[in-house]
């Protein structure tokens, strides 16, 4: 049921990111013609997957290379910068080569989110080794984990499934075919890491089961153990395979051991974690120190039956602030505050159905999973310009990424249907172990309902989902097959699949509540433009005398997904229409400045220390482009006509003195 809800709500509505100034979500109603096209175009991938497998079934080492190469060479041409916690994690980093800890005191980052000490020790350690902010480093190491996951998960698949080549080869497609797994190593965050550990602990397990050797345990509780020192979201796998140890161990106690033995060597690792913070920092990490997990679930229970809640609402650090930065009291206070919802949940159950419903939509049907809106890039500080292939990528206005996002959303819904036939369709009889990636999904469905919400920190557990997909899909051609054939059939068991996929969608639409956004989304997309860095001439609408030339301009992707401009003029810059201050030197690089509340004009960039005043936002209209200051939109580039000089004013739509041309 929980998988029928996410391909119903992912047919009745799209969901996208908008640009209103705090990144909101909208949803957008799909069309019937796109639908269709999706599904011919996934029928076609998954006929060319069968083709290959009459004559080719790859090896695991073509997997491991074909995915290092692909996140390597994306790693490579993007040279993304960490955002937000990454970048946190790896400022405390520096700051501990230098000798500093503050971030250890009260109040600190790492005081605070004290779930952040296993990747700060990580990039404390890259850092030593490479040097400071070297993101390259941390970016290859994610390479190389993704695809060493990919090999040993496909070598696994490969040998219990020798009877299906067709379902092998297109859970290889679909690894390929869903860009987010090789495009995440630029995510320099626990994340990866976290995932490809958990992974090939699980898959270690599995290889426990099959050839019953101690090495295979012995593998299993490392990975899964340095899985979760990156990222706790780990310890929902490192569950499901406790239970799969404590469910096997009713036919053979010795599977107890194993249990006992993993849980061990987390707990050894997470200690380990501690010991080295403190060793570092000369015991600098507080006793009593972190905010309480509670604070998490009460931001995560933040939710409403019509909108989209449950995300980040800065809870967390204020009650720890609030509480004089002690975790007892912040603990209390958390639990007071849940006491409180426990409360509301009794007397309006609906709205908190309807909202964990409308949570979990935002979370399990992002197409990117989140990894476009992680990729920061600085310029200044890695490459100056990128190709434009991946311009257009990272760029929603770019054409190559409106491919992107909609091959993305296809695939993911037929991974979810896929799921769904093989769970309708398997036969049963296995061992419990090849269950542990439902499982594992099962739980980080239950444990995200109820924590803060992220997009990026389900990506894991709809990885997991991949190869139930590739059998499932192989499972609904061999019924349809038989179904073709034998016409009689329909009204058999045969056709017992059919009512109660159906019945599962229908109660699970009841909780659809969201309102849709076209008209806004619409209109978002009419103003959506993104300019290639580089040198453009800008020219009034108006008349073409008016104007100033060779202006080189820098985008920057922000978080909601629209695009801050920075423009400087790199010679020659006497244009007659723009004030040049006396004091500025036509060989210096300047910033187009706002000098004063209205005028316009050219800072030397050393005096040009207010960003607000050089940040500025171009928007599209019907015939030209409208040049908004960053810090106040609605204030715009507007020409006098008399003089040629720029001043910013008040945006009105019929003032065609404030539409420019940029060529």
């Amino acid at each position: 049921m929980i998988l029928t809800s996410f391909v119903v709500k992912g047919i009745r509505a799209w969901l996208y990111f908008i640009d209103d100034g705090d990144g909101k979500l909208v949803v957008t109603t799909p069309s019937i013609k796109w639908l269709f096209i999706g599904a011919c175009v996934f029928t076609l991938y998954c006929l060319t997957a069968f083709m290959v497998a009459k004559k080719f079934v790859p090896k695991p080492a073509h997997v491991f290379w074909i995915m290092l190469i692909l996140s390597t060479s994306f790693t490579v041409a993007v040279q993304g910068n960490p955002r937000a916690d990454a970048n946190a994690c790896f400022k405390v980093a520096s700051e501990f080569c230098d000798g500093i800890f503050d971030h250890l005191d009260a109040g600190g980052y790492l005081d605070i989110y004290r779930n952040q000490e296993g990747l700060i020790l990580f990039d404390y350690i890259l850092t030593k080794l490479f040097g400071n902010y070297n993101y390259l480093a941390f970016q290859l190491f994610n390479s190389i984990l993704i695809s060493l996951a990919s090999k040993y998960a496909y070598q696994l698949i490969l040998e219990i499934n020798q009877e299906s080549r067709e379902g092998v080869v297109l859970f290889v497609f679909l690894i390929f075919g869903y860009a987010p797994i090789w495009m995440y190593p630029c995510y320099l965050y626990g994340n990866l890491p976290g995932i490809a550990f958990a992974i090939m602990g699980m898959t270690f397990q599995f290889c426990y089961f099959r050839d019953r050797k101690a090495k295979f345990v012995v593998l299993s509780c490392i990975c899964i153990a340095l899985g979760i020192v990156f990222k706790g979201i780990a310890l929902i796998p490192l569950i499901a395979m406790v239970l799969i140890y404590m469910y096997s161990a009713i036919a053979e106690k010795k599977h107890l051991i194993c249990a006992f033995l993993t849980i061990l060597v987390v707990i050894m690792s997470t200690k380990a974690v501690d010991y080295s913070i403190n060793k570092i920092s000369g015991n600098r990490l507080r006793e009593d120190g972190g905010t309480s997990s509670y604070a998490w679930i009460v931001m995560g229970l933040d939710v409403d039956e019509y909108k989209i809640g449950g995300w980040f609402t800065h809870y967390n650090p204020t009650v720890y602030f609030e509480n004089d930065y002690n975790k007892e009291k912040t603990t209390e206070a958390s639990k007071e505050t849940l006491k409180e919802i426990s409360s509301d949940i009794i007397n309006n159950p609906i709205k908190y159905i309807k909202g964990i419903s409308n949570k979990n939509y935002s979370m399990w049907l992002e197409p990117t999973f989140a990894i476009l809106q992680k990729i920061g890039v600085d310029h200044e500080f890695s490459i100056s310009r990128h190709a434009r292939w991946v311009d257009s990528i990272i760029s929603d206005a770019g054409t190559l990424h409106r491919i992107l996002i909609f091959w993305l959303r296809i695939l993911q819904l037929c991974i979810y249907i896929g799921a769904i036939f093989f769970l309708v369709f398997d036969k049963g009889g296995h061992k419990p172990f090849y269950y542990l990636g439902i499982v594992a999904f099962l739980g980080g469905w239950i444990f995200y309902s109820f924590w803060e919400a992220r997009t990026e920190y389900v990506f894991m557990f709809f990885v997991l989902l991949i190869p139930y997909a590739a059998k499932g899909v192989r499972y609904f051609v061999n019924w349809l097959m038989t179904v073709i054939k034998l016409p009689k059939s329909m009204n058999k068991k045969n056709m017992i699949p059919i009512p109660f996929i159906l019945c599962s969608a229908l109660l699970t639409n009841s909780f659809f509540s969201l309102a849709y956004d076209d008209e806004a989304y619409a209109k978002v997309l009419e103003e959506r433009k993104y300019f290639t860095e580089g040198t453009y001439d800008f020219f009034s609408a108006v008349d073409d005398e008016f104007g100033f030339d060779n202006i080189y301009l820098e985008s920057e992707l922000v978080y909601d997904y629209s695009y801050c401009i920075t423009l400087t003029v790199s010679e020659q810059r006497g244009h007659p229409n723009i004030f040049v201050p006396e004091n500025v030197s036509s060989e210096e690089i300047d910033k187009v400045y706002l000098l004063d509340n209205s005028t316009i004009g050219i800072e030397k960039w050393e005096n040009a220390n207010d960003e607000n005043r050089y940040h500025w936002r171009i928007t599209t209209v019907d015939d030209g482009y409208i040049i908004r200051w960053w810090d106040d939109q609605n204030k715009v580039w507007t020409l006098n006509p008399e003089n040629g000089e720029i001043y910013l004013s008040d945006y009105d739509k019929d003032n065609m003195n404030q539409r420019w041309r940029i060529e």
